[in-house]
């Protein structure tokens, strides 16, 4: 004999509690809104504290705006993995009181009305009930505490987790003897069973060279920085991956002065080239004495034997292997403008000035002297195919080709 028509009606009978008045159900709807309003909160604090940049309050710090409220989201980001569990925990918390006293009082004050307005049996009318508590609960929750909070937290990052670092702060100190114990217990299970140590390395939140270029430029899509400012960011950030010897004047290029010449030869032959600065060599640029300046040329102009040694300045020597970054400190340091590139075995192989490291950072500087710009010595012919001038050098070749040269003999 099949018991299940006359036993499955009682069974949800008792299991349900009883029938709400209208005024504990108007209470039992504003336990529900609470909740929801609750667990957003908790939402829109792990959102704000994982996309929340510690740069960002650090600003507001500098700016002479270090609230309580900055010093204590500061805090909270420098110790995410404890705070996100305090959130986690009290999505938890909220999610449990949500199903508890919210789902099975509604669905008691609901199914008397469906019993009454539904020839139906008791079971269907109460699944009914459920099924329609549920969805309209789940929309709710969904919408309302989380995914509306998500999106304000995702949007204004900054302000949110300013605005919820106190509460969260407090909720953290009440509960942190289960937040520690439930993630001491998270951490054991992934160094144990997957080999993942759970703390968190600090090198891994710093961003790299090539996803700083990345922030760059998405910066400039946003119109937060300009084209320039871009270009110029971007620039820098690649100016450790070139040498001297990629930027140098190769040495048979270089206009140096001989002070056994006369001086007068000497000196036309500096105004015809249109430089301001002169290696002083000594019988050839391995036997370099210092750099001259072309205006102290007039200083010694009406001695009666103008001695070029006299007013000669030291010249830095640097290897053709040195980084341009350091190569920019080097000049900044000794307040210089020109260097002389030597190889491993000290030979000369080039020069190089303060102005090649900076046009690797603006581009080409141009002044009244220089002849305009008609090109950057590169023309493609076909796919495979370029006209390029001799004097190019490899890098620029290589980012208007796409390919990767390199060679450790030559730079052009």
């Amino acid at each position: 004999m099949n018991l299940l028509p006359t036993a499955f009606p009682t069974l949800l009978a008792e299991s349900l509690p009883s029938v709400p008045s209208g005024t504990e159900i108007a209470w039992q709807l504003l336990l529900v809104f609470l909740l929801v309003l609750l667990k957003g909160v908790f939402v829109a604090a792990e959102f704000s504290l994982v996309k929340v940049r510690a740069s960002q309050i650090d600003e507001l710090i500098e700016e002479g705006k270090a609230s309580r409220a900055a010093l204590r989201a500061k805090h909270m980001v420098s110790r995410l993995d404890n705070y996100v569990g305090a959130t986690q925990f009290g999505i938890t918390l909220t999610s449990i009181a949500l199903s508890m006293f919210g789902e099975r009082y509604i669905v008691a004050w609901l199914q008397p009305k469906l019993d009454a307005m539904l020839p139906l049996p008791v079971g269907v009318t109460h699944v009914i009930a459920f099924i329609s508590v549920l969805v309209v609960l789940t929309f709710v929750d969904v919408v309302f505490g989380e995914l509306m909070p998500k999106s304000v937290a995702i949007r204004r990052s900054l302000a949110t987790a300013l605005r919820l670092s106190t509460p969260l702060s407090g909720f953290e100190f009440f509960f942190r003897w289960a937040i520690h114990l439930l993630n001491g217990s998270a951490n054991w299970l992934m160094k144990t069973l997957f080999r993942i140590d759970a703390k968190v390395d600090s090198h891994e939140n710093i961003h790299s060279a090539e996803e700083l270029q990345i922030l760059v430029t998405e910066s400039q899509r946003s119109k937060q920085v300009t084209a320039t400012e871009r270009d110029i960011s971007i620039n820098a950030l690649e100016l450790s991956e070139l040498v001297a010897h990629d930027i140098m004047t190769p040495r048979t290029e270089i206009i140096a002065i001989d002070p056994k010449e006369d001086f007068q030869t000497n000196l036309k032959m500096a105004l015809e080239s249109k430089h301001t600065r002169f290696p002083l060599r000594e019988r050839n640029l391995d036997h370099c004495l210092g750099v001259v300046h072309i205006k102290d040329f007039f200083r010694i102009i009406n001695d009666p034997k103008p001695d070029l040694t006299k007013i000669r300045r030291e010249i830095i020597i640097v290897p053709e292997s040195q980084a341009l970054d350091e190569l920019l400190k080097t000049f900044l340091a000794k307040q210089a403008h020109m260097a002389l590139v030597v190889d491993e075995f000290g030979a000369t192989v080039g020069m190089v000035t303060l102005e090649d490291v900076l046009e690797q950072l603006v581009g080409e500087i141009q002044d009244e002297f220089d002849a305009p710009l008609t090109g950057n010595g590169f023309e493609r012919v076909s796919v495979d195919e370029f006209y390029v001038d001799g004097k190019m050098p490899l890098y620029e070749l290589g980012e208007d080709t796409d390919l990767r040269l390199e060679s450790e003999e030559v730079s052009t």
